[in-house]
């Protein structure tokens, strides 16, 4: 989910008034073809569908606590969600931002029951556990802005101003970012990992994109 104001976990967007809108980014589709060309749809599918199930779980509780939402986006690095609101109160925004993950959570359990009852499915549902663990595990780190990230500035905002609750969260996420960029480095006289290298980029760049004061 992403966050234009401190206060709001789903963004303002004047346009999408008249209902709800699901919409594809174009990279997205971009890269569903070149799954299908390179023999990886089934795993981009399932990455998908995950995606989808961690985002409408953040829309359920959303609506549940009375907010409008008014659309998602499906992006290549995962999905928004926007509504019209641009505030609530620091209680719903942990209970919106940690339904996502307990989604995914949920339904790794699952599969695993079904697994002790009909064993023979496990070669279908496994990628499909494997994505839902990755996309919790992920999501749940304290970091902006990802769902962690919004819970931990939620859980500050409790017991501290804002703006302080923002300059403590702003700090994790750059110690974070750091500590990504240092695996990377060292990663580099044994197997290199550029994965890490970009993501201690983008973690670094959403402490000023995601994380301000009021």
């Amino acid at each position: 989910m992403k966050n234009k104001s401190e206060k709001s976990q789903i963004n303002s967007d004047n346009s999408a008034k008249t209902g709800f809108k699901f919409v594809l980014h174009p990279v997205t589709i971009i890269l569903c073809v070149a799954s299908i060309f390179f023999g990886l749809f089934w795993l981009f599918f399932m990455y998908l569908v995950s995606i989808l199930i961690h985002e409408f779980s953040h829309m359920l509780v959303a609506k549940k606590l009375g907010y409008k939402c008014t659309k998602i986006v499906l992006y290549p690095s995962g999905a928004l969600l926007f509504g019209d609101t641009d505030e609530f109160t620091f209680k719903d925004e942990i209970l919106i931002s940690i339904a996502g993950p307990l989604s995914n959570v949920f339904l790794c359990i699952f599969c695993v029951f079904l697994w002790w009852l009909f064993p023979d499915i496990y070669n279908y549902t496994a990628d499909f556990v494997v994505a839902n663990l990755s996309i919790a595990f992920f999501n749940m780190l304290p970091i902006f802005p990802l769902d962690g990230g919004r819970v931990l500035l939620a859980i500050f905002s409790l017991y501290f101003k804002r703006d302080i609750a923002s300059k403590i969260s702003k700090k994790i996420t750059l110690i974070t970012a750091v500590c990504l960029f240092v695996f990377f480095v060292i990663s580099l006289f044994f197997s290199p990992n550029f994965q890490i290298g970009i993501s201690s980029v983008i973690v670094f760049v959403s402490v000023f994109i995601y994380v301000k004061k009021d």
